[in-house]
């Protein structure tokens, strides 16, 4: 059995999947086996992994959707095959540095960790800019992506925790569900996965209503799953800042894509939906300029900027003028 499984699920990325997973068989640490998940890739991608398998017997191994399932399914067919005693979930675009499986695996030796979070750097069009992370209570809830972490098998088997076959934007979710079972966690200063900014990657090729609609509907069925449970109700002012802010800069973002009508839709929608589960959800205490520690400046600033909008009585105003 290998210490460590690499899920990589793969769908058409032919121009950047060779990267991706010699980076991941050139690592430092060697105990670890290789997944990689075809969701049914209509390009070339294959190829490339059946001249890896050949290349590294034993090391490589192929799993073939029936059909196109999307991300989350794909992850979760990669968990059923894994074997390592700890997890790790790359996208296949990306690539990560030399000494990353030697990193994380040497944390969760030390700290005795359910799962390790680390930061990243993101690459766009060549340029790299670092993004390290901030260690305090609140960072394992604020950065969901699961590319940044690694998991202990046994806590996410004991827990029935996986991906729940959703096809997109499933990091959030499977990272909450993760905190509120109590997920013991450690945060590293380490930044070793090069997250590229990928303008044909799928949740970059889905925008306005569409990507709106399969996102906030990840956090409603979290919420319908999880939201009389104990862990929720002690978490509450949390959780719903994380319903707040998720939820909002999906709808922000997207405002810019799907015209001014579609925008007033998204926003009437969203207010709906969080004042249905958290009636006083922008009189949050924690959303500031300043606060909380460890969240993303720009995610601050529009929440900050949303809740005076609502105060003040301009909620569509604010709408009106991004929607431009």
């Amino acid at each position: 059995m290998s210490k460590i499984s690499v899920i990589v699920p793969i769908y058409n990325v032919e121009a950047y999947i060779r990267r991706c997973l010699e980076s991941i068989l050139a690592q430092t640490w060697k105990d670890f086996e290789l997944l990689c998940v075809n969701d049914c890739t209509p390009d070339g991608s294959m190829a490339v992994v059946d001249e890896l398998i050949e290349r590294y017997p034993g090391k490589v191994r192929r799993i073939d959707n029936e059909k196109n399932l999307g991300l989350g399914a794909s992850r979760d067919r990669g968990m059923a095959e894994a074997r390592g005693e700890y997890l790790v979930f790359f996208d296949s675009d990306d690539y990560v540095k030399a000494d990353f499986l030697e990193t994380y695996e040497r944390e969760m030796e030390h700290s005795g960790a359910d799962l390790v979070v680390g930061g990243y750097i993101r690459v766009t069009e060549g340029k790299e800019q670092i993004f390290p992370i901030q260690d305090n209570e609140m960072t394992p809830w604020l950065y969901p992506a699961v590319w940044m972490r690694m998991y202990r098998r046994s806590f996410l088997e004991e827990h029935q925790l996986d991906f729940r076959g959703i096809r997109t934007y499933e990091d959030n979710p499977f990272n909450c569900r993760c905190m509120l079972h109590g997920a013991k966690t450690s945060v590293i200063p380490y930044c070793g996965y090069y997250y590229v900014c990928n303008p044909t990657s799928i949740t970059r090729t889905k925008n306005g209503v569409q990507k709106y609609r399969s996102f906030s509907k990840n956090y409603w069925d979290l919420f319908e799953e999880y939201g009389e449970s104990e862990a929720f109700r002690q978490r509450w002012e949390q959780m719903e800042y994380l319903f707040f802010t998720a939820i909002l800069s999906c709808l922000l973002l997207q405002c810019h894509h799907a015209g001014r009508e579609a925008a007033f839709e998204m926003y009437e929608d969203y207010k709906r939906e969080m004042q249905a589960r958290f009636p006083r959800f922008w009189k949050n205490k924690r959303v500031g300029l300043f606060k909380p520690k460890g969240e993303q400046r720009k995610v601050r600033l529009a929440s900050s900027v949303y809740k005076a909008a609502e105060k003040l009585g301009l909620g569509r105003c604010l709408i009106w003028l991004l929607s431009h």
